[in-house]
C-alpha cells in the first residue's frame, strides 16, 4: 500500500481569514472589525491595500478619508460589537467603500458643526469627496457607502480638500 493510501484522516483545517474576497461577480473585499476606535485605522489599511492591488492608488487619499469618516460614525453611534468594512470595484475605475453596522436607525444626519466643534463635519466631507453616497437598510442594520471614480476629476492626487 502506498503512503497516500494509508492516510485516511482529512487534511488539517485552516483558520479562515477575516478578509473575505468575492469569487463571483464584481471584485470585492470585506472585513469584520471590532467596533472600537482601532477599527478606523484598520479600515484605512484595508482600503489602501485593496486600491493598490487594483491599481487605483490615485484614489487612496480620498478613499482613506471617506472610510475613516464612515467607520468613525459607526464606532461612535452604532450598536453591536462589530462593523463590516467593504470595498467593491464597480467598474475599471469606480469603487464603492462602505461600512455596515447593526444599528437599525435611519440614515446618518449631516449636522453643521460650529467653527470650534471637534466633530460634525464628517458627512459634509463625504458628500464633497464622493461621486455618490448613500445609506441602505440591511437585515441586520444599515450600510453607509460612498463611491469614487478615478479620472473623474474627483480623485485628489494627494489633496483631501478642494477650494
Amino acid at each position: 500500500m502506498s503512503h497516500a493510501q494509508e492516510s485516511t484522516s482529512p487534511p488539517p483545517r485552516r483558520r479562515p481569514s477575516r478578509i473575505e474576497v468575492a469569487t463571483v461577480g464584481q471584485p470585492s473585499y470585506s472585513e469584520r472589525l471590532p467596533r472600537t476606535p482601532e477599527a478606523v485605522g484598520q479600515a484605512r489599511r484595508l482600503v489602501t491595500l485593496v486600491l493598490a492591488v487594483w491599481g487605483l492608488s490615485q484614489l487612496t487619499d480620498d478613499a482613506a478619508l471617506l472610510v475613516s469618516e464612515l467607520a468613525t460614525n459607526a464606532v461612535l453611534h452604532a450598536r453591536g460589537d462589530e462593523i463590516r468594512v467593504s470595498v467593491d470595484r464597480l467598474s475599471a475605475a469606480r469603487v464603492r467603500v462602505s461600512v455596515a453596522d447593526e444599528s437599525g436607525e435611519a440614515a446618518p444626519r449631516r449636522e453643521a458643526g460650529g467653527a470650534y466643534d471637534e466633530s460634525g463635519r464628517g458627512l459634509f466631507l463625504v458628500g464633497a469627496l464622493a461621486r455618490a453616497a448613500g445609506t441602505a437598510v440591511t437585515p441586520l442594520g444599515k450600510r453607509v457607502w460612498a463611491e469614487l471614480e478615478a479620472g473623474s476629476g474627483r480623485d485628489s492626487g494627494g489633496q483631501c480638500l478642494r477650494p
